[in-house]
């Protein structure tokens, strides 16, 4: 499907929920469409748009992002490092969404198969819960030669007790701000 045809299912699905389908929205969502394989954020949305002619404000664009995740339009996927990322639904749409989630870089990239059919299938007929819809993220490091060695390392896991704990913090500012004590990965 043509990011043009993509554009006007878009616009159906916005008027469909009473919702105007503006030069702006289409600008934004034309910019999701341009970046999809990368599942942008909606800073990087905008700093998108913003090398073109077009110029429109930050918050307009955050706002679009959030009304076309809260209307289904795109799913809005939270990774590490508080990065919002937003892929495009569409009409063929299915719900398996499994994702790599790189601790250091964080690149996501996306796995194509649904490993969770089976579990599907129990749940339904173990618990009578029918899944519609589930995302799965696998957070973790590259380790064919993505990263060096040292990259890897600076890694540390926080054993203190902070409300943050079980989370990753580079090295530095474990020292420098939490001054708790850390076992390397």
């Amino acid at each position: 499907m043509s990011i043009t045809d993509k554009l006007e299912q878009i616009g159906r699905q916005m008027i469909s929920k009473n919702y105007k389908f503006t030069k702006q929205r289409e600008i934004i969502a034309r910019a999701l469409l341009e970046q999809e394989s990368c599942r942008p954020s909606a800073e990087e949305i905008f700093h998108h748009i913003n090398k073109t002619p077009s110029k429109i404000a930050r918050a307009t664009v955050y706002r679009t992002m959030e009304l076309l995740a809260e209307i289904g339009i795109v799913l809005k996927l939270n990774f590490d490092k508080g990065i919002t990322r937003f892929y495009f639904r569409g009409d063929g749409y299915n719900h398996m969404h499994h994702y790599l989630s790189c601790a250091i870089c964080g690149n996501v990239e996306e796995i194509k198969e649904d490993w969770l059919t089976e579990v599907e299938k129990r749940l339904e007929q173990e618990y009578e819960f029918k899944v519609i819809d589930h995302l799965l993220i696998f957070k973790g490091i590259h380790e064919t030669g993505l990263h060096t060695q040292s990259e890897r390392l600076s890694l540390i896991h926080c054993s203190c007790n902070h409300e943050d704990k079980a989370r990753f913090f580079p090295t530095q500012q474990v020292e420098e701000e939490r001054g708790c004590s850390r076992a390397a990965l």
